[in-house]
């Protein structure tokens, strides 16, 4: 698993985060509550630390409502392109959230 997000500005997250906060008027706390990822550390991604690569980033994209991509970049992901790809593949591939996709293990293992 990655440490950090390597090829991501930091000022490009910091700066998402804090527009999608805005928009949607939560507080670092109220996000702390929701996520439960502690205040602390949204209030360093919020000073401009870089975040790590795990399932807090994956929670603070569900809570918030946006792709990891655009949560990241500011860019939304192009799902048409992710959807053909996985669509392509048959049905062996599920989309959970935003273009986060997860495989079916029934497809796999023949239950249904």
């Amino acid at each position: 698993m990655y440490e950090n997000i390597e090829n991501t500005p930091v000022s490009s997250f910091q700066t998402n985060l804090k527009k999608i906060m805005k928009e949607r008027g939560l507080s670092a706390a109220d996000l702390s509550r929701q996520t439960k990822i502690p205040k602390s550390t949204i209030s360093e991604w919020l000073a401009g630390r870089q975040p790590k690569f795990d399932d807090a980033i994956l929670r603070l994209s569900k809570v918030l409502n946006v792709s990891v991509e655009t949560l990241l970049t500011g860019s939304a992901p192009d799902k048409d392109i992710v959807k053909q790809i996985f669509e392509s593949a048959g049905d062996g591939f599920v989309e959970i959230h935003n273009g986060i996709f997860r495989v079916k293990i029934e497809k796999y293992t023949g239950n249904k």
